[in-house]
């Protein structure tokens, strides 16, 4: 009987051969990493849950306030927004928002907002959510609904607009994508050094109070990166701290204990890896993983500090570069995979310093707030090896000279088969951890297909198309060695 192109596919996968890093073999799979925009909850806790009401929020951040004023911009990025009751709101709202709770700009939802001039001038209110992405990213999803008292203006990803007119007023149902004027394209997302900005101007109309709901996500595809202290020749990691003058230099062995131990209860002289501000500003530095949870065998580098000096005062946490050092030189990170801002004196717009490269002796540094009255630490988490496009390689388990190797970013495809190499530009459809490569021309049918689960991958060639050329089942793609000339 004659094989189909309908192969009846198992759950599928692949290894992901990213370029090395100085000289190891790495052998990754896509992760799909989820970063939550919901108002009111704090998602970088150890157990995340809803912030409650009367705490701040640090995440979102008012920008913009015609009432009260905002920061000085050289000082702060804005201030936390309060978490305040959903009183006169959540009998329109509570059913579409149960993971989120609305935020405003004073603890009493706003009040006192005066009451504007019939025509104007509005009370005007704008609320920013930073993020972060890291190189080579792909496959960005932005997920949201919002409402507001009394109502949503404008919505922006970075230079983007993504809505802008009259909408999301809390009496009628939620702004969404679907309502959205121009949805984000992948093209709107920023990566590397280059901090993501989420922004919602709200504006009020009636006085007494104000305020905006969230609920949203955005999600990408990313590479799992090799275990840091497992690259062969890695000798030690220097983190480069700017307190005042010329960045400071500390410098731990690869298998050291500052590295391979978190730090329990609070930070001081004689419980911290090393400190800026002499006995007031203390770090904690080890493997983690991509959210910044301790990790011994961590493909990321955590970063966390504390500092109880809230404004005037400048924030903690000011690190210029990480760079892991090797007998012929060093490599830096080049991603803040997630990070966390807190108080008065934050400026997560800039978080992105940490791996801006500058050469030499870093000029550039992080500024991520203070913890006065936190439980939780500052923190950012930075990634050094990038995917370099996902490169995918699967090897039939009976015939291991047939082999598929294709780009999941940009649809480029080998495949060996039967002495012959064919090649193309495929169609590439990524949903969460599933890609599929499709190319039907008028002198081929190629299917290929995995999910980033299961460690398994299946191709399938017709050429011409209705005559089966060459199939490939992969049950085990750890083992590949991924030659095709």
């Amino acid at each position: 009987m004659r094989k189909t192109l309908a192969l009846a596919l198992a759950l599928v996968s692949l290894a992901l051969i990213t370029p090395p890093l100085k000289g190891s073999k790495v052998l990754a799979q896509p992760v799909t990493q989820t970063i939550f925009l919901n108002t009111g909850f704090d998602q970088w806790l150890a157990s995340p849950a809803l912030i409650p009401v009367g705490q701040k929020d640090n995440e979102w951040r008012v920008i913009t306030d015609s009432v009260n004023g905002v920061p000085n911009p050289s000082l702060a990025t804005g201030r936390p927004a309060d978490v305040v009751s959903n009183a006169t709101w959540g009998v329109f709202q509570d059913a579409n928002f149960p993971n989120s709770r609305w935020i405003s700009v004073t603890p009493a939802q706003g009040a006192p907002v005066p009451t504007p001039p019939p025509s104007g001038p509005f009370n005007e209110f704008q609320y920013a959510f930073y993020f972060t992405l890291p190189a080579h990213f792909f496959n960005p999803v932005l997920t949201m609904k919002l409402s507001a008292d009394d109502h949503i203006t404008k919505v922006t990803l970075n230079s983007h607009t993504l809505f802008q007119g009259s909408g999301g007023i809390f009496i009628n149902p939620p702004l969404t994508n679907a309502t959205f004027t121009s949805p984000p394209v992948p093209a709107d997302f920023l990566s590397g050094p280059d901090v993501n900005v989420i922004t919602v101007d709200v504006e009020d109309t009636a006085g007494a109070i104000t305020g905006l709901i969230v609920d949203g996500t955005v999600t990408y595809v990313d590479c799992e990166r090799p275990v840091l202290k497992g690259i062969p020749g890695l000798n030690s990691i220097t983190f480069w701290e700017v307190t005042s003058g010329p960045a400071t230099q500390h410098t731990f062995a690869t298998m050291g204990p500052e590295l391979t131990t978190k730090l329990s209860g609070t930070l001081t002289s004689t419980n911290s890896d090393f400190e800026g501000v002499p006995g007031e500003e203390f770090y904690d530095v080890f493997y983690s993983k991509w959210d910044g949870t301790f990790d011994s065998s961590g493909q990321f580098i955590t970063i966390e500090a504390e500092w109880d000096r809230g404004a005037p005062s400048g924030g903690g946490l000011n690190i210029g570069r990480v760079d892991l050092n090797f007998a012929s030189g060093s490599t830096s990170a080049n991603s803040v995979t997630t990070f966390v801002v807190l108080g008065d004196n934050a400026l997560p717009s800039n978080v992105g310093k940490a791996v801006d490269l500058d050469p030499g002796v870093p000029l550039t540094f992080t500024t991520m707030g203070n913890t006065v009255g936190q439980t939780q630490r500052l923190r950012i988490t930075l990634g050094f090896q990038d995917c370099g496009g996902l490169k995918v390689c699967l090897q039939d388990d009976s015939n291991p000279s047939t082999v598929f190797l294709g780009d999941a970013v940009t649809g480029a495809y080998r495949l060996c088969c039967g002495g012959t190499t064919f090649t193309g530009v495929a169609q590439v459809a990524i949903k969460g951890n599933t890609v599929t490569f499709q190319h039907y021309t008028s002198d081929r049918r190629m299917l290929a297909q995995f999910d980033g689960a299961g460690f398994k991958g299946s191709v399938a060639l017709q050429t011409p198309p209705g005559v089966m050329k060459c199939t490939i089942l992969d049950r085990d793609t750890r083992n590949n060695s991924c030659i095709c000339q």
